[in-house]
């Protein structure tokens, strides 16, 4: 059997809000009835606010991912250039290699002599079913007076159209050929 319950007195020298009851209680009917009829709204409110946030926090997950995104390329880009740039010492450690042999086996000045190999014009064509393309590779340091551009320019031209005829031709019989 459980112990008796103790009963509060209600006036009380120790706590005298309790000794002061409201003397009237007023009751506002449409107070009464927004609460009643305000669930639908509240319940709606509840689910706008839950969107919003959701969108927010949907919106702040994307700006997150992008940053990191633009960070990892940044450090991809870094690392490659890293990469890049010891590849390129490497290849000019392989090339400063021969001038440091000729500078030790003696040369004048301490200048180590270097045989430059004249690069001639380079044509090559390329022919592919319906297209002909020449590329010219010549060396950047002759500069061809507007004549000899010119000669060139419609030699090349001239060339052009025979190749072009010719390959319009054995594209023809090939296709004459097929089944």
């Amino acid at each position: 059997m459980p112990p008796p319950l103790k009963r509060q007195k209600l006036s009380s020298a120790k706590n005298p809000s309790k000794t002061s009851q409201p003397s009237e209680i007023l009751f506002n009917p449409t107070a009464r009835q927004d609460y009643l009829t305000g669930f639908h709204k509240r319940k709606v409110a509840r689910a706008d606010r839950a969107r919003e946030l959701a969108q927010k926090k949907d919106k702040e997950e994307k700006v997150l991912a992008r940053k990191q995104l633009r960070e990892q390329r940044k450090e991809d880009l870094s690392q490659h250039v890293a990469e890049f740039q010891r590849e390129l010492q490497r290849m000019n450690d392989d090339v400063e290699a021969p001038s440091k042999l000729a500078e030790d086996e003696g040369t004048e000045n301490g200048e180590a002599e270097v045989e430059v190999e004249d690069v001639i014009a380079e044509e090559s064509e390329y022919v592919d079913e319906e297209k002909y393309t020449t590329v010219t590779v010549q060396a950047m340091d002759d500069h061809p007076t507007d004549d000899e551009l010119d000669a060139a320019a419609a030699r090349k031209a001239a060339e052009a159209k025979v190749k072009a005829e010719t390959d319009a031709k054995e594209l023809e019989e090939r296709r004459k050929k097929r089944p």
